[in-house]
């Protein structure tokens, strides 16, 4: 059996049952805040990067909400959604942008295999970067940072996020198949795609540009 890794984001708030309060209390107070987020929250903090000398504009999630580690809050861990808009025809690339920090050595992602209505499917892994974070570690051990993604339908992305409901915290679960076995488990929350979705629309509204 492979050795699941729960990552950061929403991987220890799904592997907790929603069903009690009491099992609420257990995920920490940041994932809390989180899952407590509403989709127009996260249309609001999307950011827009389009230069006019641009072909296609891109939006993400990035800044609407970062797991922090320690006194210094340092990020070691993040999830959110890119989307890239063609500025002709309208038509948008979404991604699921993942970096994580890890302690040993570097990892190979070979595919990411997601929820959907119908069971698992898989996507490819785009390699972003993997660089050297710090070291000077136990035995001059080293961090290390993978930058990946992986493409999602808009189909999929809008089914999940129809199941959003005030009140209701959901998330959506996804994992990285590692060569070695070290899978990463992740996850995110269901009102961070509806956001994501409603930012797009606002963007292809501003430009005239069809769905």
């Amino acid at each position: 059996m492979k050795n699941l890794v729960l990552g950061g984001v929403l991987a220890l708030a799904l592997a907790v049952p929603s069903a009690s309060a009491e099992s609420a209390q257990k995920i920490p107070k940041q994932f809390r805040k989180l899952l407590a987020m509403a989709p127009d929250q996260f249309a609001r903090c999307s950011k827009l990067s389009d230069d006019g000398l641009d072909t296609i504009a891109t939006i993400t999630t990035e800044s609407c909400f970062k797991e922090t580690r320690g006194l210094l809050k340092v990020v070691w861990n993040d999830n959110f959604i890119r989307a890239q808009v063609d500025k002709k025809t309208g038509a948008v690339i979404f991604q699921i942008y993942q970096f994580m920090t890890r302690d040993q050595k570097q990892r190979v992602y070979q595919a990411a295999v997601y929820e959907t209505p119908n069971g698992p499917n898989s996507a490819p892994v785009i390699a972003i970067s993997s660089d050297i974070g710090s070291c000077g570690g136990p035995y001059g051990s080293c961090t290390f940072v993978e930058h990946i993604a992986f493409p999602v339908d808009e189909a999929l992305l809008r089914e999940i996020a129809g199941k959003w409901q005030p009140g209701a915290a959901a998330g959506w679960r996804f994992k990285l198949v590692e060569k070695g076995g070290q899978d990463w488990q992740d996850g995110m929350s269901v009102a961070e795609i509806a956001g994501a979705l409603q930012a797009v629309e606002k963007y292809r509204a501003s430009q005239g540009l069809a769905k």
